[in-house]
């Protein structure tokens, strides 16, 4: 409950993935109000493949560290990040990504998605665009709407070059 909160007060309007109080059906209403509302008709729609699986680690504590300043709940759920899963009698870890079905790793991992998605669009992409656009992220699925072309390819090449990084 602490972790949620302490994300959730981060957390931009148009994410929707792992929040508290925000139905399934929310992230297709903010869709339908950009493209049919705001006449953003270029969609990117995407999905980080893998990204729960397979974000490294470091990148995750780094969002720990940025949004969790108590050194003993920061470790504790360090440690819950280093836990492993038991299937069928048989423990395995990783040394990346989140264990699937726990809800601590997911909230991080979605918290770090945060900084390198939502705050990096607002903060860096946005205003070089030449016309609005908008972004419903619900987890590791995004779409992204933009009123003119040009700017949808420039994204696809961006958004393709920063989420490289969120695989390996």
């Amino acid at each position: 409950m602490l972790l949620e909160l302490t994300c959730e007060v981060a957390f931009l309007p148009w994410s929707y993935g792992f929040r508290l109080e925000r139905s399934a059906n929310e992230p297709f209403r903010a869709i339908y109000e950009s493209i049919g509302k705001q006449g953003q008709g270029r969609v990117i729609d995407a999905n980080v493949e893998g990204y729960f699986e397979n974000n490294p680690l470091s990148q995750l504590r780094e969002t720990l560290r940025i949004r969790i300043k108590d050194g003993v709940v920061r470790r504790i759920i360090q440690k819950s990040l280093k836990a492993g899963v038991l299937r069928n009698g048989t423990l395995s870890r990783s040394d990346t990504g989140t264990p699937q079905g726990r809800v601590i790793p997911r909230l991080i991992a979605n918290a770090s998605l945060h900084y390198v998605l939502d705050r990096w669009l607002v903060e860096l992409i946005q205003h070089r665009l030449r016309r609005r656009s908008s972004l419903v992220r619900d987890a590791d699925y995004f779409v992204l709407t933009l009123a003119d072309a040009g700017d949808g390819k420039r994204g696809l090449n961006v958004l393709d070059k920063r989420l490289d990084g969120c695989q390996k």
